[in-house]
């Protein structure tokens, strides 16, 4: 339930380059994407505590909950800053080349 709860989009985000490895209890050394925190760790707990205790689930403690979210995660707030800059200026330019190729080919305003 924790490792949903931190893997929400709202929280994390996946990069497109890049791994981490990580342990497992096991001992077994996993390769998975490099995720980066979009919010702090705080933030994510409560969300977890409260979705838990609404659900009056068994939950990990706060200590146990910060190691796992920092061992899957990085926190690199301008990383995530350059990367929605980068997504919304590709989306945005796209965006703005298809609108110039629909007013060139339809000349009429009201089909467009």
């Amino acid at each position: 339930r924790a490792l949903k709860v931190m893997l929400l989009p709202k929280n994390v985000c996946s990069l497109s380059w890049g791994e981490k490895r990580v342990k497992t209890p096991s001992g077994v050394k996993v390769k998975i994407p490099k995720l980066v925190q979009r919010r702090t760790v705080a933030d994510v707990y409560s969300d977890y505590f409260a979705t838990s205790e609404k659900k009056e689930l068994k939950r990990i403690g706060e200590t146990r909950f910060y190691e796992l979210f920092k061992a899957v995660t990085h926190y690199e707030p301008r990383l995530i800053a350059a990367i929605d800059y980068v997504s919304a200026s590709l989306l945005n330019d796209t965006t703005a080349a298809l609108q110039r190729i629909v007013d060139s080919l339809i000349r009429n305003k009201k089909e467009r």
